[in-house]
This record gives structure tokens, sequence and C-alpha cells, in this order.
């Protein structure tokens, strides 16, 4: 079960306290149930043993009366089923400790500014070295880390929440190794321009490629990278497509091996904005950051994702165009000014549903249970009250038996105590012999037990 609407702190607060209330009322209604049912048994004019009337034991105490007592107190069901009550309660606690935690679900938050897409928007240039291009790319970044897909957005900013749905995304550039080619190789030292060349003829690059290579003061040259657009002049009004093509190789023993890669973009709402771009120029102007994407630093391999690399670029670029590189951009009016985000909410595990759900059904029971059983006892006699249930009817109990067995010795009548006067009663040594405890009413100085 997931909840929104209060934060994950509150969500364990409300669940520690239904338990703690409705386990406590439980237990209260049980006991009960048990005092009726000595009670009818005594109604019945039969009697109990003690140990059964011992109702009022809960936690520690009822778990270490069994090696007092050498029995069960309230019998063996009633015991179990309050030390089950008891157990319950404290793992309900701990669980909800353990299990209620922080989720991240897919929500949606306000967007505020940031770049907003327009493909009537005409910059057929966009540039690599500012700030939008960093926030652009990152905005794919995150929405990657955060396990939704990167594409071309109508909107984005800074959010590390960022989590598009489909109806953020126009569409995205697709880049694939091309069919059925393995890596292409060439011996070490091959020239650039060679090597562009023989991809050109074998259809593997476009006319005009761009090429970007590290070149290192003992001549070694590696890190090349090369990319080309299906335009053949800039903005002529085509949907372009790219070839490219990255070395995998970086030492100067080995050969040089490429991987050509196609891309080709499906975004019916940035189709203008692509057409309208200046690719070749482009292209040529971005193809240093091109290759920089491509490996971790100096003498490294290529990265393994380099065609989600290539898209993820190729969108920037395009979101930049259609963004006209500019970050403080608000929606529209009548625009969605919302954008798909990740919210964290309460997630409550179906094993706490139903802890919850049994907790309440035990409640339920347990007051039914009691209801009965105040009814079945209605009218009984008054004498029944005096049935001890909890620790102060207990001591209510021995003092008045006390004080009946000390009064009974000079035939008085002794009048019934109430749990009240217990505050009127010492408990201490006797004076005769102080061995042994004794009980005192203090308010008459009168020894009632020796």
């Amino acid at each position: 079960m997931i909840i929104t609407s209060i934060a994950t702190a509150e969500v364990r607060v409300v669940l520690r306290v239904y338990f703690l209330i409705v386990l406590a009322l439980t237990g209260f209604f049980v006991r009960r149930v048990l005092h009726g049912r000595n009670k009818l048994r005594i109604l019945g004019g039969g009697s109990i043993l003690a140990s059964q009337a011992l109702n009022s034991l809960d936690g520690l105490d009822l778990l270490l009366a069994p090696l007092k007592l050498r029995a069960l107190p309230n019998g063996a069901f009633a015991f179990s089923f309050l030390l089950f009550l008891f157990v319950l309660g404290k793992a309900a606690d701990l669980l909800t400790s353990y299990l209620v935690v922080n989720h991240l679900i897919q929500s949606r938050c306000s967007f505020g500014q940031g770049l907003v897409f327009d493909d009537g928007t005409n910059l057929p240039m966009p540039p690599f070295n500012g700030r939008p291009f960093q926030v652009v790319q990152n905005a794919q970044l995150l929405a990657v880390n955060n396990s939704c897909p990167y594409g071309i957005y109508k909107k984005l900013n800074t959010d590390s929440s960022f989590c598009p749905e489909k109806r953020d995304i126009l569409g995205s550039w697709n880049c694939n190794i091309a069919n059925d080619q393995t890596p292409q190789s060439w011996p070490s030292g091959t020239n650039s321009s060679d090597i562009t060349r023989d991809m050109n003829q074998k259809g593997l690059i476009y006319d005009n490629g761009y090429v970007e290579q590290t070149q290192w003061s003992s001549g070694f040259v590696n890190h090349l990278v090369i990319w080309s657009t299906s335009a053949t002049l800039d903005s002529d009004g085509s949907l372009w497509s790219v070839k490219a093509a990255v070395e995998t190789t970086y030492k100067s023993e080995d050969d040089i091996q490429l991987t050509p890669l196609t891309c080709s973009v499906s975004a019916s709402g940035a189709e203008q904005t692509i057409k309208d771009m200046a690719s070749g120029t482009t292209l040529k102007e971005w193809v240093p950051t091109f290759q920089g994407l491509m490996y971790n630093g100096f003498n490294t391999s290529a990265i393994q994702d380099v065609q989600d690399a290539l898209a993820i670029l190729l969108n920037t670029m395009t979101m930049i165009s259609g963004g006209n590189n500019y970050l403080l951009a608000e929606p529209g009016a009548g625009q969605d000014k919302t954008q798909g985000c990740l919210a964290r909410a309460a997630y409550v595990p179906t094993v706490m549903v139903v802890i919850f759900l049994a907790v309440a059904g035990l409640g339920v029971t347990a007051f039914v249970a009691w209801c009965i059983t105040s009814i079945r006892l209605f009218r009984s006699p008054s004498e029944l009250e005096a049935l001890p249930l909890s620790a102060e009817d207990w001591a209510t109990f021995a003092a008045r038996e006390y004080l009946s067995t000390a009064n009974n010795n000079h035939d008085v009548v002794v009048a019934p105590v109430e749990t009240y006067e217990l505050k009127s009663f010492s408990v201490g040594f006797s004076q005769p012999n102080i061995g042994r405890i004794g009980m005192f009413q203090t308010r008459q100085g009168n020894l009632l037990n020796q």
C-alpha cells in the first residue's frame, strides 16, 4: 500500500498509536470477558482456582507468573491469548519501524522556470558551451538515473527528481550499431582521413563527415570519432539522420577499431526544429563534445553505452535549438505547468496491512464477547462484584479478608472495604512478632493481622 497524503514518519506514528490503543482496548475487553467467565462459573454454583482469577497480569508479570504459580494463570487458553496480545503489540511496533519506509513513486511536480521547447523556434546552430547544454544533458541523465527514459522533452529544469512521463516527451533520437557490422579495423598508424574515406566508401559514413581525435607529442593518435549528417546542405529542410563511428581501442600497439553507428529521430513534435537546424555546421562545432563524451578520460577504451550516449547528445542538441538556448522560460498560457517527477511516499507492505486488519478483528471480537458476557451477567447478584480483577481489587479483597478475620474474633460486624479506602491501610512488621508482615488499619491504629 502506498500512502501519499501524509509523510512516512506520520504514517509510522499513526500506526503505532493505532496498535497501542486497539491492542490496549482488546486486552481490556479480554480481561473482563475472562472475569465475567469466572463470575458465571461462581454464579452456577461452582468455584474457580485462585490462579484463574489473575486476569490483570500483563507484560513481564504475565511471562513470569507460570514460574511462580507452577500453573498457567487464567488457564492455558486464556494465558496463551493474553501472551499472544503482548507479543503482537511488541512485534507490531517493531515491524512498523522496520517495514514502513519511504518509497519513490511517479508523480507530477510544479515546473516553474527552465528550458521550454517550442518547435516554432528557429535556432539553426545551438551552442555547445553554455549552461543550457549542461542542464539539458544532466536532465536526461537524471531521468535515466531515476529509471525514466531520455528523450526530447517538452520542458526541463534542474529538478533532481525529474522523471518524465509519456506526455512530457516529444520523442527521441535512436542510435544503434550499424546492421551486421562488427567493429571496423585498420592497422595502427592509419591516417584518420584514410579511415574516413574507407568508411564512406562502405556506406558507413555520409559524404560530409567530421573528425576529432587526440594527438600526442609522440605523433601517436587515438580516441578517433567521426560523425556525419545525411543533409546535403545546412538547413536544407530534410529530416536528417546521422552516421557515426567511435574508436574502441587506444593503445599504440593495437589495431585501430571503430564501431559504426546509425542514428535517426522519431519526434513528430520536434521535426520542424530538426529540419531547420544547420546540421553540418552544428556537427562540426559539436564534434569535440561528441569525442569527450565517448571516453572516460585520456588513454581509456570507449564507454560501454556509446549508442545511448550519442542519442542523448543529439537530443541535447535538438532541445537547445528548440528551447532557444534559454533556461528562464515558463510554460505559456494553457500549457501544462507540471512535469513528471519522483515523489516520496509511505510504503506500507502487505504484512503490515494484514497485521492492521488482524488487530482490528481481534478488537471487534473482544468487544462483542464482552458485550455478550455483560448481557449474561445483567442483574446478577451484587455479591459477585467482590470477585477481584485488578491489582487494587486484590488489595481491597485482602484488606477485607484480613479485617473480617481480625474482627470476627470479637464478634464485630465488618463493613465492606472499598478500593478508595486502601489508603487507610498499611503493610509492615507486626509488633509482637517482627518476623512476620502484617496489615494495619492506620486510621484506627488497630493491628488487623498478627
